[in-house]
């Protein structure tokens, strides 16, 4: 006798880490989606349809949800996360056996340094507060789904290279703040500190080979037992990747290397500023926190 088919019902967001596209092509696979009432539906997945992806009003979650094993949130934004929970209470109430939020993750727990804002070191409950929302909608998502008793699996990954290593126009969905201070198409990069600190990579292709593999191979029970999973590529430095860049394409890269300080008091500057968000909530612990994600992916 045959497996019954895996039912993921997918959450839509601005970023698709894994590959839909070839989850939906392997066998006993189903796939639902959402389709926000008078909105059309996002060029990337009309390819689905013609692969027999099931599209469902937004207005009928509830129906989507039903009889669905697993639940890919790609929310993202502020707005995405705070409407996440509501996803969460139906797809529990539905009966919904995993939720797994695909925007990638950081454990603050883990870090062994704090970053610094306005002057004061950050300790992981400062981290949760409204200062930091996606920080505090993340934890909460988390909190929710234990205490509705659906398992949730927070897969963490490095930093995505797409995101920042490109030349052309950047996509409209990532601002100023989210190119970690590359701007390869002007040569320019900006670096927040000496550029000695690991960082861990997880190329976009690297994420979708493993995570379509992963989630239709492992047993169902098991995905709910595990609660988190993590996944690295390659642990390198800013400097390296200046290094590999310039060796690659065979041009110099105009390399600035800025203090907190020296960012703190270009605070009028609202482009310094965002930049200057940016590195101070998030960098210090993915610098830190990433270079153990490593040594914990081997360990996966």
């Amino acid at each position: 006798m045959s497996n019954p088919p895996r039912i993921f019902a997918v959450l839509n967001g601005k970023y698709k880490y894994a590959s839909l596209h070839d989850l939906i092509k392997l066998p006993n696979v189903e796939l639902r989606l959402s389709l926000a009432s008078g909105h059309p539906l996002d060029p990337y997945y009309l390819p689905l349809l013609a692969d027999r992806a099931v599209v469902f009003s937004g207005d009928d979650v509830k129906n989507m949800y039903t009889g669905a094993d697993v639940v890919l949130s790609y929310t993202a934004s502020q707005a995405g996360l705070a409407s996440q929970l509501k996803h969460i209470r139906t797809a529990a109430e539905a009966g919904v056996k995993l939720f797994i939020p695909c925007e990638y993750t950081l454990e603050f727990a883990d870090c062994e340094t704090s970053p610094h804002v306005e002057g004061k070191t950050l300790n992981v409950e400062d981290m949760a507060t409204e200062a930091f929302p996606l920080v505090k909608l993340r934890r909460e998502a988390v909190a929710l789904c234990n205490d509705l008793g659906m398992p949730c699996l927070q897969v963490h990954t490095g930093i995505i290279p797409e995101n920042f290593l490109v030349d052309e126009v950047r996509h409209p969905y990532i601002d100023e703040s989210s190119s970690y201070g590359w701007h390869l198409k002007d040569r320019k990069v900006t670096i927040l500190g000496d550029g000695n600190a690991p960082i861990t990579f997880t190329p976009k292709e690297y994420y979708r080979a493993w995570f379509t593999h992963f989630l239709t191979t492992t047993r169902l029970s098991e995905l709910r037992k595990m609660g988190n999973v993590y996944l690295a590529a390659e642990t390198l430095t800013q400097n390296q990747l200046i290094q590999m860049w310039e060796k690659k394409h065979g041009e110099k890269l105009q390399v600035t290397y800025v203090t907190e300080k020296e960012l703190d008091e270009k605070e009028n500057d609202v482009k310094a500023q965002r930049v200057h968000n940016y590195w101070t909530q998030w960098p210090a612990y993915i610098q830190v926190n990433h270079a153990s994600y490593a040594k914990k992916a081997d360990e996966n």
